[in-house]
């Protein structure tokens, strides 16, 4: 998914920005062939003079292939015409990693920052936690299920850095290799650290 932003130009007097006019999704704004670069600039054509003329900003919610791009390339995922991607001032990308989400974000003025990961944590109060995207790295398995064997000994959970202590590895490696692990749904993060799955605890003590 994507979210493209064409940004009101806002001076030091703001009182001429009216709001945000989000549009979601894309698609059913109009009866257009998004592959047709020719229909799909008239529609943004539109949107664009609606922000100038409105001093508004325009948000606007498009669907990616499904085969997308890799990260250093996002915006060559989105479907469609390439007029959308040379429409925005600002982009968001949400691309789905198991069960957690990648976000990239960029901006046509400024660097781009590294993707971060989106979270949904719901031990306690459901909150959004944002961390630096992780690349999966196979050579983390051997470390994986390290600590999956030993997080079985015993009933208490364990934090990262008695983890640590115990695998005497560099602690990135152990954050990469908790974080893989827990987007793979083989532990769970309590709030006294890291603890394997209730079903996979059960297993654990049977065999």
């Amino acid at each position: 998914m994507l979210l493209a932003l064409e940004l009101a130009e806002v001076g030091e007097d703001t009182r001429d920005l009216k709001c945000a006019v989000h549009l979601d999704p894309f698609v059913r704004l109009h009866r257009i062939d998004e592959n047709r670069a020719l229909e799909v600039s008239g529609v943004l054509a539109y949107l664009r003079q609606l922000q100038r003329e409105e001093h508004v900003s325009i948000l606007v919610v498009h669907h990616s292939r499904k085969a997308g791009a890799e990260s250093s390339q996002a915006g060559l995922s989105l479907a469609g015409s390439s007029d959308f991607y040379a429409w925005g001032d600002a982009y968001i990308y949400l691309r789905r990693r198991k069960s957690n989400l990648e976000m990239i974000v960029e901006h046509r003025n400024a660097p781009r920052p590294e993707p971060v990961e989106l979270i949904l944590r719901v031990d306690g109060p459901p909150y959004l936690e944002v961390l630096p995207f992780v690349q999966r790295d196979g050579s983390l398995d051997p470390l994986k299920d390290r600590i999956v064997e030993i997080l079985s000994r015993g009933p208490e959970p364990m934090t990262q850095e008695a983890l640590r202590s115990e695998l005497r590895v560099r602690l990135q490696k152990v954050v990469g290799a908790l974080r893989e692990l827990e987007c793979e749904d083989r532990i769970v993060r309590l709030a006294g650290g890291w603890s394997l799955p209730s079903e996979g605890r059960n297993h654990s003590s049977e065999s």
